[in-house]
């Protein structure tokens, strides 16, 4: 038997690691009815996250300050960033 949360834990590590072959590998072999266990770990990941990140600071100036360095982190890198997602998706989370 497979230890689910070991496999979810083991994606989230790929994914942070930007290892995003073997995190996909990890999706697809995820059953479908362990999809919802591992979109809460993700969720409260993120909000943990989130969390430390901003130490309790979420106002509109300190998420704009932070999409705008990743914004530039990723410009300098030569990656496309859709910096009003992020920002959007900040925004409503908190």
């Amino acid at each position: 038997m497979t230890n689910i949360r070991a496999v979810q834990r083991e994606q989230l590590k790929a994914f942070a690691t930007g290892d995003i072959d073997r995190a996909q590998e990890l999706g697809e072999a995820m059953p479908d009815e362990d999809w919802s266990g591992y979109r809460l770990l993700h969720a409260a990941l993120f909000a943990v996250l989130l969390n430390d990140h901003f130490e309790g600071d979420i106002s509109p100036q300190t998420i704009a300050d932070f999409v705008a360095r990743i914004r530039r982190d990723y410009r300098a890198a030569g990656i496309a960033f859709d910096s009003w997602t992020v920002e959007g998706v900040l925004r409503a989370t908190t």
